[in-house]
């Protein structure tokens, strides 16, 4: 488009607007200056491109007053335009306009061919957008619409100067420009296998491989991360290619054979590329729990590998033991202590007193505790071992009671078979009827010894003391309601009787658990004030009688 050759000479002017005629060239930009394609160009535009390139490359497009068409360039696709997708591209260029301030903005149109004027030299490309203004700063920005389906099979793409302007376009990256890797996900082989990694980015870029290889790809036999530079002339980049070989699947973890305590479960899995399970059980998850007895064999088959595992699994429990129940021996006796953990394999025993033997031989008396372990967990068990020793004493020399008072000898606190007393009676307890000697038999439970004890019994300690309040409160709260005697004992031909300030007996009773309620002989409430009481009783059946006397105040009033 446009009717000025390539190798057109510039205008020797800092301003591209001040060229004599219409232009549109391709211009590169090599030692400091930017020369056109025709080596007979003499140069006069002085803008740097705007990136550092050495050999950038752009399209000078120059419109006069006169050009009633405008200048453009396009671009051919490698694919043409889809009806309904959103297109966007970036363009660098900077205009120099009408003197030294002018704004220019370009449009994009699109055309199925390379001919953007018809036979009559009109436009016939497909308007598509308009791309921002610009002045006299390098600016780059991303051009974009969505594809109509008139231009739906389009294959060119052009930016087009429609008025009176000067416009620079960079375009190095129609030559060298930019280049820069794509992300490159990890890539899965499988051990043994082979590959070659790497990208094309295209034409004059140099490759250095951190293996030293200059290629643009390399062939790769093993795991790692491979990274490569690639350079041209406008820049240079790197590139990383993540790589895993994968081994065949194992077993997590890695057993033949497993044992368990019985309540217990392992849980089991594998490592694999994309494992696909098949479990004893035919269940095929990622994991599996292995509960039970017995031999297990399954398989795992990923994308690479097919592996079978065989798993042995025996199950124990925590040992028991039983020591039996407490036992006696006699003097000088001996006894064997079995605590074997039957049926039991790897168990440690530990006693009480640090032996770690399963058979203990007693030897005096003792608690006796045994603690068996093995690997999931432990048991104790203990029994106490008693020695039959001859008593020193059994009864004391000497015992006072008082006839007629319920007194009892009592041996419970030895362990006897039999018990046999002076009179003939048995059992651990034996009532005396009268003073003087008193003899017991004892046969030891463990048949060990018999043993012969006695003991003098004597009267005396018949005091039989009482105690009384000097007041009481009747009023049937539940504290204090009552007066009566509390004696140390059962007194005998027991009586209490209480008087009034006038003489008037007003309670009169003959059990000494019970007393006064603070009644008038059984009736009206006593009126508060003090009165006076009498008891009668002998200490022991043959004592002689005791008649004591005393006051007590009533306090409170209450209402029936």
């Amino acid at each position: 488009m446009g009717s000025v050759g390539t190798g057109h000479d510039f205008s020797n002017s800092t301003n591209i607007a001040n060229s004599w005629n219409d232009h549109t060239d391709m211009i590169t930009f090599s030692g400091g200056s930017w020369n056109g394609v025709n080596p007979d160009l003499s140069n006069g535009v002085n803008i740097a491109p705007p990136v550092d390139c050495d050999a950038s490359k752009a399209a000078f497009m120059r419109v006069i007053s006169t050009d009633t068409i405008g200048q453009g360039i396009g671009f051919k696709l490698s694919s043409v335009l889809d009806p309904g997708t959103f297109v966007t591209f970036e363009m660098t260029y900077v205009s120099h306009g009408v003197g030294s301030n002018g704004q220019f903005q370009p449009q994009i149109f699109t055309t199925p061919n390379s001919n953007f004027l018809d036979d009559e030299g009109e436009i016939q490309a497909l308007f598509a957008t308009t791309a921002p203004q610009v002045g006299t700063e390098w600016t780059t920005v991303n051009v974009s619409w969505v594809v109509n389906a008139q231009s739906g099979n389009h294959n060119w793409i052009w930016v087009y100067a429609p008025e009176s302007s000067g416009l620079l376009f960079n375009m190095c990256q129609l030559g060298v420009g930019p280049i820069e890797y794509d992300l490159q996900e990890t890539l899965n082989l499988c051990n043994g296998e082979s590959a070659d990694i790497g990208q094309d980015l295209g034409p004059n870029v140099n490759y250095a491989w951190a293996n030293g290889s200059g290629e643009v790809e390399i062939s790769i036999s093993s795991g790692g991360v491979y990274t490569v530079q690639a350079s041209n002339l406008c820049n240079s980049t790197n590139g990383t290619f993540p790589v895993i070989f994968h081994d065949p699947p194992l077993l997590v973890p890695a057993i033949s054979e497993v044992f368990l305590c019985e309540g217990d479960s392992m849980l089991l899995t594998t490592t694999g590329f994309n494992p696909v399970h098949s479990w004893p059980d035919g269940s095929s998850g990622l994991t599996w729990w292995l509960a039970d007895e017995g031999t297990f064999v399954f398989s795992v088959t990923d994308d690479c590998f097919t592996s079978e595992f065989e798993v042995i699994a025996d199950f124990d429990t925590i040992p028991f033991i039983d020591l039996g129940p407490d036992f006696s021996l006699c003097v000088d006796q001996t006894a064997e202590l079995d605590g074997t953990a039957v049926g039991f394999e790897d168990v440690i025993y530990t006693w009480g007193t640090g032996q770690e033997e399963p058979i203990y031989t007693v030897v005096y008396e003792d608690t006796y505790t045994l603690t068996v372990e093995n690997d999931c967990g432990s048991y104790t068990d203990e029994i106490f071992v008693e020695y039959s020793l001859y008593p020193d004493s059994i009864l004391p020399d000497l015992i006072e009671i008082c006839l007629g008072r319920d007194f009892v000898i009592d041996v419970s606190h030895i362990d006897a078979y039999e018990v046999t007393w002076q009179d003939g009676s048995t059992g651990y307890t034996h009532v005396p009827e009268y003073t003087g000697p008193h003899f017991v038999e004892i046969v030891d439970d463990d048949f060990c010894w018999v043993a012969i004890d006695t003991v003098n019994v004597q009267e005396g300690g018949c005091e039989c003391p009482f105690y009384l309040p000097n007041a009481f409160t009747p009023d049937y709260d539940g504290l204090n309601d009552w007066f009566r005697p509390v004696f140390t004992c059962a007194p005998y031909d027991y009586m209490f009787e209480v008087y009034d300030r006038w003489g008037v007996m007003v309670h009169r009773g003959y059990n000494p658990e019970k007393g006064w309620d603070g009644r008038l002989n059984g009736g009206w409430l006593a009126p508060q004030e003090t009165y006076h009481w009498r008891i009668f009783y002998r200490e022991s059946f043959h004592g002689i009688p005791l008649e004591i006397f005393g006051s007590v105040t009533v306090i409170g009033l209450r209402l029936d």
